[in-house]
């Protein structure tokens, strides 16, 4: 598929938020390869689904772990990983250094995604199953918004729950995965693959 420079406005209808992958790694330059490669993976499933984009929302290597050799090869690596993401993706990556977390309760942090992303506000119902349309009722700029990442539980949890996205997404969605080998974005042939291994985030 050959990469555009630019994104059609509302072509992106689905964002992945890849929570704080530098908070941990495995104590092992094998572990780490296997992880990378799950990403990489991750990244190549995407260059089949233009709607989707990606946000890497990074925090800072561990300043604790700056001497551990097994630490410093996977952030090395994984900025590697980063920079392939983005010669693949072009504008449909986006690396989050604003801030711990996106915060949709901030006005700067929609737009910057909105700006990325060419995010267009309207209706999300033809974008998600038929079962969800109740939850895509209102016009938002994203279909739906899935959250994964470092560490289980504790900071993509924190992301899904605590920064108001069901401002901007019909549909909040939490992995309790740490890597995406097992998850399937919706691409063109098939736009709903199903996420049943997600939880949904209902707004309060």
């Amino acid at each position: 598929m050959k990469l555009k420079n630019t994104l059609d406005p509302g072509q992106i209808r689905y964002l992945y938020l890849w929570v704080h992958p530098q908070w941990d790694s495995p104590w092992c330059n094998l572990g780490s390869d296997l992880e990378i490669q799950k990403y990489r993976t991750f990244v190549q499933r995407l260059e089949d689904a233009p709607r989707v984009g990606l946000v890497h929302v990074a925090e800072r290597p561990r300043s604790e772990f700056a001497q551990n050799a097994e630490y410093t090869y996977f952030i090395g690596e994984l900025e590697k990983c980063s920079q392939e993401a983005q010669q693949h993706l072009g504008n449909r990556y986006l690396v989050w250094n604003r801030g711990r977390f996106v915060n949709a309760k901030d006005p700067k942090d929609i737009a910057i995604l909105v700006n990325n992303f060419n995010l267009k506000q309207e209706s999300q119902d033809t974008f998600v199953q038929e079962h969800e349309r109740w939850l895509a009722e209102k016009q938002k700029y994203l279909a739906k918004i899935s959250v994964f990442g470092k560490e289980r539980d504790t900071c993509p949890l924190g992301q899904a729950t605590l920064f108001n996205l069901h401002s901007i997404a019909s549909i909040v969605r939490y992995y309790s995965v740490e890597t995406p080998e097992r998850i399937i974005p919706p691409t063109i042939a098939k736009p709903f693959p199903g996420d049943g291994e997600a939880t949904y985030i209902f707004e309060r």
